[in-house]
């Protein structure tokens, strides 16, 4: 073997001293604890020859900061450590939504996650829903990593959160002339088919406020147009909450998008509450001069 021949030669110089340098020393204890303190300095030059290496401390940390995915895809994050865990290890982390109103994730690992002895990564899963609600800013989840069982294991400051951008894939057809509403929606408890909302724009002639477009597909969907051409003025656009297919009442959230043909896009969201069933609410005020549209909420 490799270090057969040096620790022979250890050995060899070991004897070789004493042999040398024994009969200048005055008595056997003296001889002893040279003997010892010699072969002390030996240890590094022993280690390196049998290749024993250092244990250095263990660390944790994601092993990626951020990604980003379209809505309705499962998302795997993985958490790292330098080396296997002997004992089992528990990773405790909180979760933060930020960005739109929608919260349109489910995550599917409970914490604390749970990495077994003899493994050095642990899992992370969460399920993104597809909702067609249009959603101009998307979704933001951040997992964050907050504490172990281990007292001993390291936390790498700058590897403890983890960011997950979740895109929209309902994109606004752009009108060929004026401006085009969306208004799309999902129950807070339910999916958006157990709500029913209308879309209502009408037109303030000066004496009156009359409808002139209702949208009433009830499919959780809901659009209009307004041409170019339209006479200038305020507009104004209302959501009606009905009451709900097989008698549920929920909250609903909903967003309301403004697409217009030179590809400006504006975006706002609210929710209903069940008291406002039956009900008719202003949302947005749209000021219409020419080709120019500005929108402001409804008082």
């Amino acid at each position: 073997m490799d270090w057969v021949e040096p620790l022979s030669r250890s050995g060899w110089l070991v004897g070789g001293f004493l042999r040398f340098f024994g009969k200048n020393i005055p008595n056997f204890p003296m001889r002893r604890f040279i003997s010892w303190a010699f072969l002390l300095g030996m240890i590094p030059f022993l280690t390196q020859c049998l290749n024993i290496p250092e244990l250095s401390s263990n660390s944790l940390s994601f092993t990626s900061t951020q990604s980003s995915a379209p809505e309705g895809t499962d998302v795997t994050v993985q958490v790292t450590l330098d080396r296997a865990t002997r004992l089992d290890l528990e990773v405790e982390f909180e979760v933060f939504f930020t960005g739109s109103y929608f919260y349109d994730a489910e995550l599917t690992t409970p914490s604390p996650l749970l990495i077994e002895a003899g493994q050095r990564v642990g899992n992370i899963t969460f399920t993104t829903q597809d909702d067609g609600v249009m959603e101009l800013n998307g979704d933001t989840l951040t997992l964050v990593i907050t504490g172990t069982n281990d007292p001993d294991l390291i936390l790498v400051e700058d590897a403890l959160e983890f960011q997950h951008i979740i895109t929209d894939n309902d994109v606004p057809e752009l009108p060929s002339t004026g401006v085009r509403v969306y208004l799309t929606w999902d129950a807070a408890t339910q999916s958006f088919n157990d709500a029913d909302l209308d879309l209502i724009l009408s037109y303030d002639n000066g004496t009156s406020i009359d409808p002139i477009l209702i949208s009433e597909s009830s499919q959780g969907f809901e659009d209009v147009g307004l041409a170019g051409t339209a006479a200038d003025g305020d507009y104004y656009l209302s959501v009606r909450y009905l009451q709900t297919r097989n008698n549920l009442q929920n909250d609903v959230e909903f967003s309301m998008v403004f697409a217009q043909e030179d590809g400006t896009l504006s975006f706002a969201e609210s929710a209903l509450t069940v008291n406002q069933v039956g009900q008719t609410i202003p949302f947005i005020k749209m000021n219409k001069v020419g080709t120019d549209f500005t929108y402001s909420f409804a008082e």
